[in-house]
């Protein structure tokens, strides 16, 4: 099953894991960037769809919950 994806950039700068750059089934639409979490005052950066008609795996539904 897939739901669309979607990335909450405090949730992610937060923890910095990137598990869903390096598990999403779809090459190249979840990538990571070093500033995008750091211009809103973490410490981290922030995963990001790179196109937001993309869909989510389960796995990825897990990482974010």
């Amino acid at each position: 099953m897939y739901l669309v994806a979607d990335i909450s950039v405090e949730i992610c700068a937060a923890k910095s894991c990137k598990l869903c750059t390096q598990y999403c089934p779809e090459a190249n639409t979840i990538l990571y960037s070093d500033e995008m979490g750091k211009d809103k005052g973490f410490k981290y950066g922030s995963a990001y769809v790179a196109a937001p008609s993309v869909k989510r795996s389960e796995a990825a539904e897990s990482v974010t919950a």
